[in-house]
């Protein structure tokens, strides 16, 4: 073998790792990637939370204001239990001053055809929550509307109590409704809404959820509202 040679043998065998710089470098790669992982983790935590809490506020935003202009248009609020039929067939399922409820009916009402005359049912908004079966006690808004179309259809109040209004509107449980709220869970007594001054003030007290099972984002909202009465 000549100089030559020998010379390029030996650099060739400082050209590589040995088994220990091997194993070193794995390390410090693995340590890089796991931090990495754990970072863009974060960030995408970071960013679901923050998406879905902006979409509990604008929930919130909406729910709140259209109940309480609701609320100032109307005459009066009457809560029930529940909206199952048998929760609201009868006066006496109406919720009494400080007891709470998962169904609120707000009903405008005016004299017709005089100012005089007898007081007639003219719309009715009603919001109620239904609960799931898993004792979590989260279910969705909905919101059934009712509205005369014309004097001709006006009901007369006299002859005709909320509950049967209420049997005209909704017959049953079942049916298509509008969703306001995709999820929320009653705070009060487990309840949405809950009576105070004999229906003069309704509180609304509930908490939206949005999220998953793996990470849930919630807000929590208070609002008192006062038909006008």
């Amino acid at each position: 073998m000549n100089t030559s040679q020998s010379t390029f043998y030996r650099q060739s065998s400082r050209a590589g790792f040995t088994l220990t710089e091997l194993l070193i470098a794995l390390v410090v790669v693995s340590l890089l990637s796991a931090g990495l992982i754990g970072f863009m983790l974060d960030v995408a935590r970071g960013i679901f939370w923050g998406t879905e809490k902006a979409a509990i506020s604008e929930d919130v935003r909406s729910f709140t204001m259209r109940l309480a202009a609701e609320a100032r248009s109307s005459n009066a609020a009457v809560i029930y239990s529940s909206f199952a039929t048998e929760d609201r067939d009868t006066g006496s399922d109406r919720r009494d001053d400080g007891q709470s409820g998962d169904c609120l009916v707000l009903i405008t009402t005016e004299p017709y055809p005089d100012t005089d005359s007898p007081e007639h049912y003219t719309s009715a908004a009603i919001y109620f929550r239904t609960v799931s079966d898993d004792d979590s006690g989260v279910g969705p808004v909905y919101r059934i509307e009712w509205k005369a179309t014309s004097a001709s259809n006006y009901v007369n109040a006299s002859d005709n109590t909320l509950e049967e209004l209420l049997a005209s509107i909704a017959p049953n449980d079942e049916g298509d409704y509008q969703v306001v709220v995709e999820l929320s869970r009653g705070v009060a007594d487990g309840r949405l809404f809950t009576n105070y001054q004999q229906g003069k003030i309704t509180v609304v007290n509930g908490e939206i959820l949005h999220g998953n099972n793996a990470q849930e984002v919630t807000n929590t909202y208070n609002l008192s509202i006062s038909p006008r009465g």
